[in-house]
């Protein structure tokens, strides 16, 4: 046993216990007979020492061997979509590489200070490629991380490990980097969204409200009666001459019933509506109009044997059963004359009834006036409001849609919002509260630290869920998904937005509003086929809708129509510097140097911080020395 620890400490060979106990031990044990001399002791001995030396040379030899593998990464660089970095990578290793009863390991992690993050390994091992004496081994595998911005100048790195099976005995390759950072051009998208205000309900322009007076006359006669004139229809006239309203137009029809001299006598509808006309002029003249008359459009028209006012009142008629409508209405509808007709009727059997409750409803004059609905002046809905949230007035000193309204009186976001406030206290209705909502939204979008920003979409948000619990509408989902999406909720956008979509509402802004945002989200997810069709669908009108319709195209690798929508985009806006940046990125993708130094440069003229960004682009990895990209730059 001296002899052989001698020889092992000469030969600094290290044993594990394990391999002596039950490898050489038998062989050394005094209770049994010593048939192994010492020279077939140190034969065995000096084997065990011959296997270890050439197991580790096959460890160097396979590291050395290593420095011929094949790595490709695509893509490379690496690339964020949603929030992933997927890749691709391929190690083929050289030919007769794998030794017997050896591992190749390949370990793959992304460098980018402190945590580095460990990915997927490879193994290489002679059985899986028999063929490998003559054959290149290559494995590819797939890889995803999620991302943080932190990682966005790391690094991807490889270490090769020549390894025993049970990888108790291993060798290390030096490490090797193999793609360089994140390119984060998917991180430029646009929130295109329209913050939307429910409708107010009030219509601010002239109204015409009719008012309808109807004078009923004798058979056969065209006379105003005094009983007509001292009833109902002549004090309603009288009423409304004396008011003063502001009237457009007067209207006064005059008509017959089908009957004997009635029929026939082709002026009795003229003059009945004559009549009537003449009795307004005198009652303007008796309340002093003056001029006013003069802006009164006066029209008199005469009913002459038609049948449709009679059909109707017959239908209406609940003394006539449904059999006698029907036979009294075909009479009306066969191809003789008026006066043919007018006697086939006169011969049925329940014409009485006709000429008692059907007849005299014809004899008459109908006067349709339209005057101008009273309203108040812009400023007097202005000056109301204002006592209003002051508390010097009371809710009902405006009709809510007047309150609405008085919103769009003044441009600045505190005053709105106190209107709304009163608007949602004293009404409550949803569109109240959705427009307080959009109040806080926008200025949301002004404020100036992370924190107002937050503190302003939350109180918005708040409104909204009250507005929609009042009732499902465009406005307030469409709204919400907005703020969603600037708080980076992108999943909880997409599902506002898509129940937006699903309301019904004609309102264009909205519409095109819910297909911006669902676009921006889309972009933030990585669905770029989503995305593009939404943002198609937004137009023009929504701003960074077309911008991220570029984009989409852009990051699905469409080059030929990004360049287009891009050069659109500058076109809707010349101050669009972000759309001239994406240009020279589709320059660069499609390797042409011209167009990456022309975009840029013209990007810069408008924001000139985009020359630090395009310095650490990885877009622009390949064309830091072109002298295009250069000339640009400086």
């Amino acid at each position: 046993m001296n002899i052989a620890l001698f020889f092992l400490e000469k030969k600094h060979v290290l044993f594990e216990q394990k391999v002596f106990n039950d490898t050489l031990a038998p062989y050394y044990d005094q209770s049994k007979p010593r048939n192994m001399s010492i020279s077939r002791l140190t034969k065995l001995i000096f084997a065990f020492g011959a296997a270890s030396i050439l197991a580790g040379c096959s460890y160097d030899q396979m590291v050395k061997m290593a420095q011929e593998q094949e790595l490709r990464v695509n893509p490379s660089p690496l690339e964020l979509h949603g929030d992933s970095v997927k890749f691709d990578v391929n190690a083929t290793l050289p030919v007769g590489m794998l030794k017997k009863n050896r591992l190749y390991t390949v370990k793959t992690y992304y460098n980018y200070g402190d945590p580095t993050q460990d990915l997927d390994k490879f193994e290489f091992n002679d059985v899986e490629f028999p063929n490998q004496k003559v054959e290149q081994p290559s494995i590819s595998k797939s890889f995803s991380m999620f991302y943080t911005d932190e990682m966005e100048s790391g690094k991807l790195f490889i270490k090769g490990v020549a390894s025993n099976l049970e990888k108790t005995k291993f060798k290390e390759t030096p490490e090797m980097e193999i793609a360089q950072g994140i390119i984060t051009t998917s991180r430029l998208v646009k929130n295109a969204y329209k913050v939307t205000y429910a409708p107010h309900g009030y219509n601010n322009r002239e109204e015409l409200i009719p008012t309808q007076v109807v004078f009923h006359f004798d058979k056969g006669s065209a006379r105003l009666k005094s009983t007509e004139v001292k009833g109902d229809a002549g004090q309603k006239l009288d009423a409304f001459i004396a008011s003063k309203n502001a009237t457009r137009t007067v209207k006064i029809t005059g008509s017959h019933s089908p009957e004997g001299l009635e029929s026939v006598n082709s002026k009795l509808a003229e003059d009945r509506a004559s009549v009537i006309r003449e009795f307004y002029f005198k009652k303007m003249k008796q309340y002093d109009y003056k001029n006013m008359a003069d802006s009164i459009k006066f029209e008199t028209v005469a009913i002459f044997q038609k049948w449709d006012s009679f059909v109707k009142l017959i239908n209406k008629n609940a003394d006539l059963t449904p059999e006698q409508k029907q036979e009294v209405i075909a009479l009306t509808k066969t191809s003789k004359s008026f006066e043919e007709q007018e006697k086939d009727i006169a011969k049925l059997s329940f014409y009485k009834t006709l000429t008692e409750s059907i007849y005299p409803e014809l004899r008459l004059s109908t006067t349709e006036i339209l005057s101008v609905k009273p309203k108040k002046t812009d400023a007097e809905i202005n000056v109301l409001a204002s006592a209003i949230v002051k508390g010097n007035a009371g809710p009902d000193t405006l009709s809510y849609e007047e309150l609405m309204y008085a919103s769009t009186l003044t441009p600045l976001l505190d005053e709105k919002e106190k209107i709304f406030e009163a608007a949602s206290k004293h009404h409550g209705s949803y569109q109240a509260h959705n427009n307080l909502g959009a109040v806080y939204l926008e200025m949301a979008q002004k404020a100036t630290s992370n924190d107002e920003l937050k503190t302003l979409v939350e109180k918005a948000q708040a409104q909204f869920k009250l507005s929609i619990n009042k009732k499902a509408n465009a406005y307030a989902l469409n709204n919400n998904g907005a703020c969603e999406l600037i708080l980076g909720n992108k999943e909880n956008a997409i599902a506002q937005f898509t129940e937006a979509k699903g309301q019904s509402v004609n309102d264009k802004d909205v519409k095109n509003s819910i297909q911006g945002g669902l676009g921006s989200a889309y972009i933030m997810t990585g669905d770029y086929a989503n995305a593009i069709s939404a943002s198609k669908a937004a137009g023009d009108e929504i701003d960074g809708a077309v911008f991220n319709l570029g984009l989409a195209q852009l990051l699905s690798k469409d080059f030929e129509n990004a360049g287009k929508t891009f050069e659109s985009a500058v076109y809707i806006n010349k101050e669009d510097a972000l759309s001239l940046y994406c240009a020279a990125i589709v320059g660069a993708r499609k390797k042409d140097a011209a167009v990456v130094g022309t975009e840029l440069r013209e990007a810069f003229k408008i924001d000139a911080s985009l020359k630090q960004k395009a310095l650490n682009d990885l877009e622009f990895l390949d064309l830091r020395e072109d002298p295009a990209f250069k000339a640009a730059i400086e």
